[in-house]
C-alpha cells in the first residue's frame, strides 16, 4: 500500500500500482490538512472531519466531526490515535470514539510538534512548554496524570521524546534526546519523591539526530554520529550498564 506524493516519478509509480490492481483513490469533500498511516490504519483529517480507514477496507471509514477544525498533528499507536487541535489534545479510538483529552498547566497545543508529544498503548507524554526540562505523563485510557501529577524532570532542556510501544504499563520507557543531543532512557512510572532522578534514567548514546522505537519489540533505532545504530535492549542499563555495548549494532 502506498501513499503517492507529487514528486518526480510519482506518475510512473501510480501506473505500476494500477497495473497490479492495487490502486485506491480516496476523495473528500473538503481540503486534506493531515494524513497519517500506521498500525494498519489511515487517518485522514480535512478542515471539518476526520476519516479513519482500515487497510483491509477502503470503502466504509469511521468519520467524526472535528471540535475545532484546525488539526496541526496526528500521532498513532496500536489501539488509538491522538489529534492536536488549536485549543486541546484529543485521544480517539480507531472506531472514532473520544477516549480522553489530557490537560496540563500552561498548555499551548498550537506549539506542539512530533518531537514534543508521544503516545503508546497506555501512556501519553508531553514536553512542558514553559520548562523544557520537564515531561508531563498521562494515562491514555483516562487522561489523568501519572505519578501523582509530578512531571519527569531531566537535567537539560529536552529536544525530543518518544515512548516505547510494547510491554506492560509499569515497564513503559521514554527515550529522551536533550539539547546536547544525548540520548537517555527513563522509566516513566517509577519516579522517586522528587520526580525524575538518576536512578530511573540513564544515558545510552550521544550525538543523536533522530530516533524511532520498533512497533513490534522494544528495540530502538537512531542516527548517531552519522551512523545508523540499533539498540537491541536499551533497558539493559537498569540491569547492568556494562552490558550496553554488547547490545548495540
Amino acid at each position: 500500500i502506498g501513499i503517492v506524493k507529487r514528486h518526480a516519478g510519482a506518475q510512473a509509480l501510480q501506473k505500476q500500482i494500477a497495473r497490479d490492481g492495487l490502486l485506491e483513490t480516496l476523495e473528500f469533500r473538503d481540503r486534506i490538512i493531515q494524513v497519517s498511516l500506521s498500525h494498519n490504519y489511515l487517518v485522514t483529517v480535512t478542515t471539518s472531519q476526520c476519516y479513519i480507514y482500515t487497510t483491509r477496507n477502503w470503502n466504509t471509514p469511521n468519520i467524526f466531526d472535528l471540535k475545532d477544525g484546525s488539526v496541526s498533528l496526528v500521532k498513532q499507536a496500536e489501539k488509538h490515535f491522538l489529534l492536536v487541535e488549536a485549543n486541546a489534545v484529543y485521544l480517539y479510538s480507531y472506531e472514532g470514539r473520544l477516549i480522553c483529552s489530557p490537560k496540563w498547566p500552561g498548555m499551548r497545543p498550537e506549539t506542539l510538534n512530533g518531537a514534543t508529544i508521544s503516545i503508546s498503548g497506555d501512556t501519553v507524554a508531553v514536553r512542558d512548554q514553559n520548562d523544557e526540562r520537564n515531561v508531563h505523563l498521562f494515562d491514555a485510557t483516562s487522561g489523568k496524570p501519572l505519578n501523582d501529577g509530578r512531571p519527569f524532570s531531566h537535567r537539560q532542556e529536552i529536544a525530543e521524546i518518544e515512548l516505547d510501544q510494547v510491554g506492560l504499563p509499569n515497564q513503559r520507557k521514554l527515550a529522551i534526546v536533550d539539547k546536547n543531543r544525548d540520548l537517555f532512557i527513563a522509566n516513566v512510572r517509577k519516579f522517586g519523591q522528587g520526580g525524575g532522578t538518576a536512578q530511573n534514567s540513564g544515558k545510552i548514546g550521544g550525538m543523536v539526530q533522530s530516533l524511532k522505537w520498533s512497533s513490534d519489540c522494544n528495540m530502538l533505532a537512531a542516527i548517531q554520529e552519522s551512523r545508523f545504530t540499533t539498540f537491541l535492549f536499551p533497558a539493559v542499563i537498569f540491569v547492568d550498564r556494562s552490558l550496553l555495548p554488547r547490545t548495540i549494532i
